[in-house]
């Protein structure tokens, strides 16, 4: 089994004429990982889904710069928001300095998380291609772990953000 991803960022206006072409190439969709397509095929001679390593390469940088723009923008709203909870504008001093901190402080470890490992798969993706190394069934199976550990650590977060208030009133 070979695995190929693209990035699912719009190129083409004709979305299906492309889909139909991949699949006449012989590679079917396993699954879709938000802006990445991740195909697979049986038949080793497939042709690649991109012409050439480089084209390859730059879809996947353009993959990162919408992955770390969206880290930015989750960093300025989930991290800096709790912290404009922490003024009483009615009372004059700071209610809820420590609470809001700490869910700013969780949010950021969060994200910062989930940013290194988005980061070090596009790594490993861009290392594979430059040296013309196939991706083989085992990445795929560490790709999926990731993601499951970072289900998990979510779930966790949001309780940890629920009882951040009990704590501190």
């Amino acid at each position: 089994m070979r695995y190929q991803s693209i990035c699912a960022l719009p190129k083409t206006d004709d979305v299906i004429g492309m889909v139909s072409l991949i699949e006449d190439m012989g590679w079917h969709q396993v699954c879709n990982a938000r802006i990445t397509d991740i195909y697979a095929t049986e038949d080793m001679n497939a042709p690649d889904l991109h012409s050439e390593a480089a084209t390859e390469i730059m879809d996947i940088k353009r993959m990162h710069r919408w992955i770390f723009c969206t880290y930015l923008i989750d960093i300025l709203i989930f991290s800096l928001l709790p912290l404009s909870e922490c003024f009483d504008y009615y009372r004059g001093y700071r209610a809820n300095l420590i609470p809001s901190v700490v869910q700013g402080l969780v949010f950021f470890v969060w994200f910062t998380f989930r940013y290194i490992c988005r980061r070090t798969s596009f790594s490993k993706q861009i290392q594979h291609l430059r040296n013309n190394i196939p991706f083989s069934e085992q990445d795929y199976h560490r790709y999926l772990k990731t993601k499951n550990w970072q289900r998990i650590i979510f779930i966790l977060i949001l309780v940890i953000q629920f009882l951040i208030p009990g704590l501190f009133h």
